[in-house]
């Protein structure tokens, strides 16, 4: 029985730590699990920036049509353009047709190379 005993101690004495096998597959495992969080990252922070600016965008029309509402219907004008450092607000009102004319606003911004847009479509009835 002693034997046995002697014999298992020795095989541990001998059996301490890892092959380089295994730390190179663990270290294979651990290098792709961080690459893909880090792609999550980035497209996370990709979607909060490209949501920022379309409420920012939002928030322009928004503005806009609280002024448009507190116009006077006679002095509606077409083609109003505002620019910020970043956002060009586009106001184009219709010709007026059966007490009511059509308003188009769009909020456009340059993002990543392309231009985005908000498009917002209201009818401003005469006598309101």
């Amino acid at each position: 029985m002693m034997m046995a005993e002697e014999r298992l101690q020795d095989s541990a004495k001998h059996q301490q730590g890892f092959t380089l096998l295994e730390v190179i597959i663990a270290l294979s495992i651990f290098a792709v699990g961080i690459l893909a969080v880090s792609l999550m990252q980035t497209a996370a922070l990709r979607s909060t920036s490209s949501a920022r600016q379309r409420t920012i965008a939002a928030s322009w029309i928004s503005s806009h049509m609280e002024q448009i509402i507190n116009t006077p219907y006679a002095v509606l004008t077409d083609n109003v353009v505002v620019e910020d450092t970043k956002y060009t607000v586009t106001c184009t009102v219709d010709p007026p047709v059966n007490n009511g004319r059509q308003v188009h606003l769009t909020v456009s911004w340059p993002d990543r190379g392309t231009n985005r847009s908000v498009n917002f479509d209201m009818i401003r009835v005469s006598g309101i």
